[in-house]
């Protein structure tokens, strides 16, 4: 393969994130990189795990099927806020570190000699019909570009809402054996709220290690030393003493606004700028992987017809209930706790599950 600047690539990732990973695990599964001119642009070079990816599914979904080799655990039983465990195994959790889909995607790369450029873009623009690519030092150019760089929401309106879902957890090893290992704690909320709507979720990988993380939910972002306080003071609490593997930190747009489709008919946003994130919860991660799957069938399918436009969409209703509850959280953010705590409390969760999947009948 001619790999220098001037060649004209089928394919240019932006950024090597979930929603990117995902896409080019399904081209190489489908053989459909072959013949292809394909090249990354990544500038990190991840050594540490930044943040985890957890989804529910039934065992014989294609989504649990083909990311095996990665899911680090798998529970069938969830807890929230101390409530007793609910069965959960017709539709268990999974949990995925963000440094191994990182390190299995850069070993399918690899193993295809797909191109990884270590550089930064400064910007993507269109020339003569053909999408560039510009680094420090360089211009590459491609048919399709697939662009998973943030995207910058603008709250516009005055009915629109942005909030963040900030969160900073500590991976813990506990003196003793206090965990469940098949279960895992959505929402805690016996934490101080601090102005918003805050709460604890408990995953564990071994009976006496676990990932504990503060979640908070408001215009607001978390303060890691804040944080600090509190897991500590929760995880003394209700675990005992214990100490410090690695920690995590991030942050997740939780909005009603929408990211336009690139302008450009050969360039496709993608992961929050594809508008995959659910806005009233954060979760993303299977919007990503069934996006991963509409693009790799329009492209085995050559109907690449407005690439740009491509998406999940999403129905009406559950759009209305997303930005209910924002707004809810946005003017009276002390009414979350609340909220949460009935929902989970009257409703089975797989009922909740298949609301949050939009598959939820109007009557539910």
């Amino acid at each position: 393969m001619n790999k220098g600047p001037n060649t004209v690539y089928d394919f240019l990732f932006v950024g090597l994130g979930a929603s990117n990973s995902l896409i080019l695990l399904s081209l190489v599964q489908k053989g459909l990189h072959k013949n292809k001119r394909i090249a990354v642009f990544e500038a990190d070079s991840k050594s540490k795990n930044d943040k985890t990816y957890c989804f529910w599914a039934g065992p014989d979904d294609a989504i649990v099927s083909d990311l095996f080799p990665i899911i680090s655990h798998r529970y069938d039983a969830i807890q929230v806020s101390q409530s007793a465990p609910q069965n959960i195994e017709r539709q268990p959790y999974h949990y995925i570190r963000s440094i191994d889909l990182y390190d299995y995607t850069l070993r399918k790369l690899n193993e295809e000699q797909i191109q990884i450029n270590r550089v930064s873009v400064n910007n993507i623009n269109c020339e003569d019909e053909i999408y560039a690519v510009h680094t420090d030092n360089n211009t590459f150019y491609a048919s399709y570009i697939f662009d998973s760089r943030a995207p910058n929401f603008k709250v516009k309106e005055k009915n629109q809402v942005y909030l963040n879902q900030s969160f900073y957890g500590l991976h813990i090893k506990c003196e003793k054996d206090v965990f469940q290992e098949n279960a895992f704690e959505m929402m805690n909320f016996n934490v101080d709220q601090d102005r918003f709507t805050q709460f604890v979720y408990v995953i564990p990988s071994a009976s006496n290690e676990a990932l504990v993380e503060l979640t908070r939910f408001g215009t607001d972002k978390i303060d890691i030393k804040y944080a600090s306080g509190i897991l500590d003071d929760f995880i003394l609490k209700d675990f005992g003493r214990y100490e410090i593997l690695s920690d995590e930190s991030g942050c997740i747009p939780m909005t009603t606004c929408i990211n336009p489709p690139n302008p450009s008919k050969g360039i496709l946003n993608t992961g929050a700028s594809a508008n995959l994130i659910k806005p009233s919860t954060g979760y993303g991660f299977k919007n990503m992987y069934s996006f991963a799957q509409l693009v790799t069938q329009r492209i085995e399918s050559n109907k690449l017809e407005k690439f740009n436009e491509l998406s999940l969409g999403s129905i009406a209703r559950f759009k209305f209930y997303d930005k209910l509850l924002l707004l809810i959280l946005l003017h009276w953010p002390s009414k979350g706790k609340e909220i949460f705590t009935s929902l989970f409390r009257k409703v089975p969760i797989l009922t909740v599950f298949s609301f949050l999947d939009e598959r939820s009948s109007f009557a539910q």
